[in-house]
């Protein structure tokens, strides 16, 4: 399973984004100290307008299924996000069965960085304040997922110090890892868009 992106201009500006930790590293998406599109950054890979149009097919999708897609993206679930895909001129190759090589990693990464910088648009665009509370609503439902693996890896403990490995309690640590820092990454959205709608009023 493999991310491809045919249009070499377009590849490298999703190395550009995927290169960084979070999408608040972004150079392309900081502006004057800011989180805002840097017109003349990306102007260096492509037309301001080309991006601004992706912005809004993204947005377009609607905060659910952007937070959907996302989640397939970090499981690495790429055959569920097509629809995203498609919107970003990506595509997915099934044929490689040997695991995933770092341009893929790094494109799924900066497809993740778009997501996340327009969900944070999205909450200080809205002034109903829905796409912050579906947000704040897929946090708790993720931070409650947690902690029901952390309470079933607790009711599972004796059994996993027996000499034999236990695989299936290996399998929850990982996904309470993986979940965990899910949260982070989507909680660091909600915290960053709060700072600046406090900064606004």
């Amino acid at each position: 399973m493999e991310l491809k992106v045919d249009n070499q201009t377009v590849f490298h500006l999703y190395q550009e984004i995927g290169q960084h930790r979070s999408f608040s590293d972004v150079t392309l998406f900081r502006e004057s100290g800011n989180i805002a599109l840097n017109s003349d950054k990306i102007a260096t890979f492509l037309p301001i307008q080309k991006i601004t149009d992706l912005c809004k097919a993204l947005q377009d999708l609607g905060v659910e299924a952007l937070l959907n897609y996302r989640l397939y993206l970090y499981r690495k679930e790429y055959g569920e996000a097509r629809p995203l895909l498609k919107v970003a001129q990506v595509q997915y190759d099934t044929s490689n069965k040997e695991g995933e090589s770092q341009t893929s990693e790094i494109i799924s990464r900066a497809l993740q960085h778009l997501i996340d910088f327009n969900l944070y648009q999205m909450i200080l665009d809205d002034s109903s304040h829905a796409t912050f509370n579906i947000l704040r609503e897929t946090l708790f439902t993720i931070e409650d997922y947690c902690l029901q693996i952390e309470h079933t890896i607790s009711l599972r403990a004796p059994a996993h110090k027996s000499a034999k490995e236990d695989e299936l309690q290996l399998k929850l640590i990982e996904d309470e890892k993986m979940m965990r820092r899910y949260y982070d990454e989507l909680h660091l959205i909600t915290e960053l868009a709060i700072k600046e709608l406090k900064k606004r009023s």
